[in-house]
């Protein structure tokens, strides 16, 4: 398999509307919501199943049983931002071993943007969006803000990957 071609990324400022735009999929009772902000929906949704992620670990088994699911057409994880916010604050806080936490952090979120792209559902994740000055370039920027070494990597992202 040459990865996932049906993953959506859905970027922009907080309060923004990213969530409100769900509203418009087509078929939502074949898809479920993975709620890591803990928030409710600004409108009567269909989903077939509102998840609300409170581990971050928990979010790797959840796209598991939904990808072993032929009932389900799809994911929607609102948002990236939060579910690595969480990871950082439950995993990476609390550790005595920083540096080592920090790498777990990115193999956390290596192991989710692997299963997405791998994956044989359609993937909706939704992200807050960061703009800064490129000073080399004069231009700004827009990017999904990931702490540590992802983050100083990059998240990339087009219509095949994240």
């Amino acid at each position: 398999m040459s990865g996932n071609k049906k993953v959506v990324l859905i970027m922009g400022r907080p309060n923004m509307g990213k969530s409100a735009s769900l509203q418009n999929l087509e078929n939502q009772n074949k898809l479920v919501y993975l709620n890591t902000d803990l928030k409710e929906l600004p409108f009567k949704d269909s989903f077939a199943k509102n998840v609300e992620v409170v581990n971050a670990i928990d979010a790797l088994a959840y796209i598991d049983e939904i990808e072993a699911n032929p009932d389900m057409d799809g994911v929607i994880l609102d948002t990236i931002t939060f579910l690595m916010n969480m990871y950082e604050r439950q995993y990476v806080a609390s550790s005595n071993d920083t540096q080592k936490a920090w790498g777990q952090y990115g193999n956390f979120y290596r192991e989710m943007m692997h299963k997405i792209k791998s994956g044989t559902k359609n993937y909706f994740v939704l992200a807050h969006e960061m703009t800064e000055l490129n000073e080399q370039t004069m231009q700004m920027e827009s990017k999904v803000p990931v702490k540590g070494a992802v983050g100083k990597i990059g998240v990339n992202y087009s219509s095949s990957a994240i």
